[in-house]
């Protein structure tokens, strides 16, 4: 009994393999496939141009080059997603100067107002009304404020 694959050439599985793992990558839109999907064409490329070469050769080829765009791919593709990364109105907050309203005593809520909205805020030391702050952190509803450096 001969094996299923056993007429099929080395490169053309590694092909479909390839096919089969860019066609996943559209779906999912995570770039891990992708790298592995090339990784299995540079296998197929390596089986086609060495005919007659062991059949770990595509093996080791293709799953070296996917190791190896996985780590700059990863990489590369965080740094484009920050790029266009949405920021809202409440997480642009962070790093602005604001005015304490109605004092902060920790554990209790003080109000703070940074342009013309209106915030609850706490802070790690008591904070008076009247003065400066910047907005380190948000949470819902209530930001982290410490003393503004003049």
């Amino acid at each position: 009994m001969e094996s299923l694959f056993a007429s099929v050439p080395v490169w053309a599985i590694f092909f479909g393999v390839a096919v089969v793992l860019l066609a996943l990558e559209m779906l999912t839109l995570t770039f891990d496939l992708l790298w592995l999907g090339l990784g299995a064409l540079a296998g197929a490329f390596a089986a086609w141009l060495l005919p007659h070469s062991p059949s770990w050769l595509p093996l080791i080829v293709g799953v070296g080059t996917a190791l190896v765009l996985l780590g700059f791919g990863r990489r590369w593709a965080r740094k484009q997603r920050g790029i266009n990364r949405y920021v809202s109105a409440a997480d642009a907050l962070v790093g602005r100067e604001a005015e304490v309203i109605r004092a902060i005593r920790p554990p209790q809520l003080g109000l703070i107002k940074s342009g013309n909205e209106t915030w609850s805020a706490t802070a790690a030391h008591a904070l008076d009304a009247g003065q400066r702050v910047t907005i380190t952190s948000r949470s819902a509803t209530v930001v982290t404020v410490e003393i503004a450096n003049l």
